[in-house]
Order: structure tokens, then C-alpha cells, then sequence
């Protein structure tokens, strides 16, 4: 899966996702419930994960970020 992010959405998803390793919520969450869309959650899953899941996805994003701003610098 692919997903295009601009550099204001990445901002604000790698912030709300640091807010919620402040909030110990990496720490708390063992399984993460996925929206499908039926109005009656009959197609939703969960999925288990740990810790370390939302830390490498902060990383990955923040690198990501941190990419974008030091294009947008050199593009400039």
C-alpha cells in the first residue's frame, strides 16, 4: 500500500502520534481496532501490536519529515 502524504498532513499525524507516546499510550495499547466503513462494524478488525510498532512507525515518519524539510531547504 502507498500512501502520498503532503508535508503539512505528515506534520500533523507524526504530531499527534508523539502526543501519544507523551500520553504512555504505546505503552497501554495491545490491539488497535481498524475501521472498515459498515455502519454496523461488521467488516472492522483488530490487530495486535506492541511498543516498539508505534515507535518504528514514529521514526519511519519522522524521518520522513525530517527529508522533506531538508528538500524543500536545498529546493528553495
Amino acid at each position: 500500500m502507498k500512501l502520498q502524504l503532503n508535508q503539512k498532513e505528515l506534520s500533523i499525524l507524526t504530531h499527534l502520534i508523539a502526543t501519544s507516546e507523551n500520553d504512555d499510550a504505546f505503552n497501554k495499547t495491545k490491539k488497535i481496532k481498524v475501521f472498515l466503513g459498515a455502519d454496523d462494524g461488521s467488516d472492522d478488525h483488530w490487530i495486535d501490536t506492541k511498543s516498539s510498532d508505534f515507535y518504528d512507525l514514529l521514526n519511519k515518519m519522522q524521518n520522513s519529515l525530517d527529508e522533506e524539510f531538508k528538500n524543500k531547504k536545498v529546493s528553495v
